[in-house]
């Protein structure tokens, strides 16, 4: 009797992926700044939960790489402002935000991300 090979299966994308691959492939960059109800919502449901999950703490695992501080810092900042829009809340991680942004920049971190993640504007 012969072993049945296994065969490898894809690794589910981790939580950090996620929010990359939506908020850099799904979502066009000109949509990042403008307020828009629909996407409010979409981010709400896919990833509210990690908001909460940054708010207490429980995203450092994300910060000992470029990729997961971009997306803790898509998290804390930019989803913020739409899951909290015209609420307090939404500027409520904003020292964490920058905070991880600095790791980044003094790690090099910065250098490694390619466009759109690393965009050169600040607003549109």
């Amino acid at each position: 009797m012969t072993a049945t090979p296994v065969t490898a299966q894809a690794e589910a994308p981790t939580e950090a992926e996620r929010v990359l691959t939506f908020w850099l492939e799904e979502v066009e960059p000109k949509q990042w700044y403008i307020a828009d109800d629909d996407l409010d919502a979409t981010i709400r449901s896919r990833f509210g939960g990690l908001w909460d999950k940054a708010a207490e703490g429980a995203l450092g695992h994300w910060l000992t790489e470029p990729n997961g501080a971009l997306a803790y810092i898509i998290v804390t900042d930019q989803f913020a402002r739409n899951l909290w829009r015209d609420d307090p809340r939404a500027f409520q991680l904003d020292d964490s935000a920058r905070s991880v942004a600095k790791l980044a920049i003094d790690n090099g971190w910065d250098r490694e991300i390619v466009p759109p993640g690393r965009s050169s504007s600040t607003c549109h």
